[in-house]
């Protein structure tokens, strides 16, 4: 909890994070769990420190998949924080940074959570949040698609984040 207060996550004035008090801070999210009045949802025994290169190939899909969509959305944040174009702001948040983060990250997340490292195995996979590096010269958007086509050779369920991918805005001009 000390760390969540520590991040700017709670206590700092209000109990939500939004004005429209929808949404509670997550210090308070994490409190109402401790304190057993909201679900934990499903657990999962997730490995520590998990490294793609240490998951079987289609763990490995799914990782550099879910790395690639994090790496994309910290580079569309630090656009977004650089644009000036309100319009383009906008266009940034809602069409491509908010559907990376609100639907793709949590989906593989579980996809990857609900895996064994391995046959038999009493640990479960988990993201790696390692660093995907983007070429240069080609869209950011079309190399997540070709780590959206990989992933979906060793998995199924990925349709979805294949039709949000493709319709993310191009970065490239920023």
């Amino acid at each position: 909890m000390q760390t969540i207060i520590e991040q700017g996550e709670g206590i700092r004035g209000s109990h939500y994070d939004d004005p429209s008090k929808r949404e509670l801070a997550h210090y308070f999210k994490f409190e109402r769990i401790a304190e057993g009045e909201a679900p934990l949802g499903d657990v999962w025994p997730v490995v520590k420190n998990p490294q793609t290169a240490d998951y079987p190939e289609s763990l490995r899909d799914l990782s550099n998949l879910f790395n690639g969509c994090y790496c994309y959305m910290l580079l569309a944040l630090e656009d977004i924080f650089i644009l000036t174009d309100a319009a383009e702001k906008h266009r940034l948040v809602f069409r491509g940074l908010y559907s990376i983060m609100s639907s793709v990250l949590p989906q593989l997340a579980r996809m990857m959570m609900q895996q064994p490292i391995s046959e038999g195995a009493d640990e479960y996979a988990g993201p790696t949040f390692e660093y995907i590096h983007f070429e240069h010269g080609v869209s950011k958007e079309s190399q997540l698609e070709e780590l959206c086509r990989q992933a979906q050779t060793t998995n199924g369920g990925l349709d979805r984040i294949f039709s949000i991918i493709t319709t993310l805005p191009d970065m490239t001009e920023l």
